[in-house]
C-alpha cells in the first residue's frame, strides 16, 4: 500500500537455495537408481528421461464411485468455485484483472474458494460474496467438494513448464461432481476439451476477455452448465476412472516386478 516492496523469496530468510540444490541432486540420483518412474503426464516424462529412460505414464484418475454430485436442496444465486494452493497464486493472479468487474456486473454470484486465499487480489469486491474454506483430511475431501455444490469452477493456469508437469486432477475432480468449468487451453488441461464434444469452456492463450466472457457464459447459461457438467463427468467416466485405469498402473508394476534383479546403477547427473 504505501509502495514497500515486499521479497517473496529471500535465501536465507525462507528460502535455502544451497540446501535446495542439495535435494535436487539427491532426488536426480534417486531417479537414475530406479527400475522404473511413475509418472502421470507426458510432459513430465520427458522431464524424467535424462535421468531414468524406463519411464511409464500412468494417469491420475478419480474413483467415480467416491466424486458424485450431491442431492441438495434448491437455492438461490450461481457459486463459482476455485480451489488452490500456494503454486497457484501466479495463476489465480492472472484471471484477478477481470474478476470485480466480473463480480460487480454478476451480483447474482458467490465466489467460492477452498484453499489459499489471496486477498489482495480480492480488493473491491464485496467479502459477503466470498466465501473461504480451507482444506480437510483427504478422506473427506470428495464430500466437501460436493458439498460446497458449485455451479461452474474456474481453473486458470499459466503456460510454464512447471504447470505442464501437472496432471489435470482439479478439473477431472469438478468434472465427476458435473461442475462444469472455466480452463485455461494449457496443458495438462488441453487434451481434455477433445475427448467428449463441449465438455467445458477452455481459454486459448489466457485471453482475458474471454475469461470473462467465458465466466459470464457460465453465470447465465444454467442449460449449458448442466449439459457442460454431464459431458465432463463423461469424460471422467470413459477416460479418467480409477476404476477402470488402475489396470495401467497395475501393468507398469507387473512389468517392472518382472525384470531381472540387478545391482542400481547411479548414473552421473548434473
Amino acid at each position: 500500500m504505501n509502495g514497500e516492496k515486499i521479497e517473496v523469496w529471500k535465501d536465507g530468510k525462507n528460502i535455502d537455495l544451497a540446501a535446495n540444490r542439495e535435494n535436487m541432486k539427491f532426488l536426480k540420483e534417486g531417479l537414475s537408481m530406479s527400475d522404473m518412474v511413475l509418472t502421470t503426464v507426458d510432459d513430465l516424462a520427458e522431464a524424467f528421461k535424462p535421468f531414468n529412460p524406463n519411464i511409464r505414464v500412468c494417469p491420475n484418475s478419480v474413483d467415480i464411485n467416491t466424486w458424485e454430485k450431491l442431492p441438495l436442496q434448491p437455492r438461490q444465486g450461481v457459486r463459482m468455485g476455485w480451489f488452490g494452493g500456494d503454486t497457484h497464486y501466479h495463476d489465480w493472479l492472472m484471471i484477478a484483472p477481470v474478476l470485480k468487474v466480473f463480480m460487480d456486473q454478476n451480483q447474482n454470484v458467490t465466489l467460492v474458494i477452498m484453499g489459499g486465499k489471496y486477498d489482495g487480489t480480492l480488493k473491491g469486491i464485496d467479502p459477503t460474496r466470498i466465501e473461504h474454506h480451507h482444506w480437510c483430511d483427504i478422506m473427506a475431501y470428495p464430500c466437501k467438494a460436493a458439498i460446497l455444490d458449485l455451479d461452474f469452477a474456474t481453473i486458470p493456469l499459466k503456460n510454464t513448464n512447471f504447470n505442464r508437469c501437472k496432471s489435470p486432477i482439479k478439473w477431472l475432480e469438478m468434472g465427476a461432481l458435473k461442475v462444469p468449468a472455466v480452463t485455461s487451453y494449457v496443458r495438462p488441461y488441453s487434451p481434455l476439451m477433445d475427448l467428449v464434444k463441449d465438455n467445458g469452456i477452455f481459454v486459448e492463450d489466457n485471453d482475458l476477455q474471454a475469461w470473462f466472457e467465458g465466466m459470464v457464459a457460465m453465470t447465465k447459461s444454467p442449460y449449458m452448465r448442466r449439459d457442460m457438467g454431464e459431458a465432463a463427468r463423461k469424460t471422467v467416466e470413459q477416460h479418467y476412472d480409477a476404476n477402470k485405469t488402475w489396470k495401467i498402473w497395475l501393468n507398469a508394476f507387473e512389468e517392472v516386478a518382472s525384470w531381472p534383479r540387478q545391482a542400481p546403477q547411479l548414473q552421473q547427473v548434473s
